[in-house]
């Protein structure tokens, strides 16, 4: 599957190409394949996107996104994300302490 894929965008001469998988398969498939991608320039996942533009998924209230707290709407709608949430506290940790070396 994914050398199809490859090649049907290698065919097309695109220099950037947005990957809707959702995460983190989206940024595997980048991964595993970014080096076959021979016309690609730039390679993104964008994850949920799509469906906030499609409206399959409402968007947060204006307060909410103002505030900054967008994703403590999701959450509430998604509980399922709680796992993959509770990794952020820790990365952020880890990006801070690597700074100072």
């Amino acid at each position: 599957m994914d050398k199809d894929a490859v090649e049907e965008r290698n065919r097309s001469g695109a220099t950037v190409l947005a990957v809707a998988y959702g995460s983190p398969k989206e940024n595997l498939w980048i991964d595993r394949n970014h080096n076959d991608l021979t016309s690609v320039r730039i390679a993104i996942g964008i994850g949920g996107a799509l469906d906030f533009i499609s409206g399959e998924i409402p968007r947060a209230p204006t307060a909410m996104r103002k505030a900054g707290i967008e994703w403590l709407y999701r959450l509430w709608n998604e509980p399922k994300r709680y796992r993959r949430m509770a990794t952020l506290p820790r990365f952020g940790w880890r990006v801070m302490r690597s700074r100072g070396k």
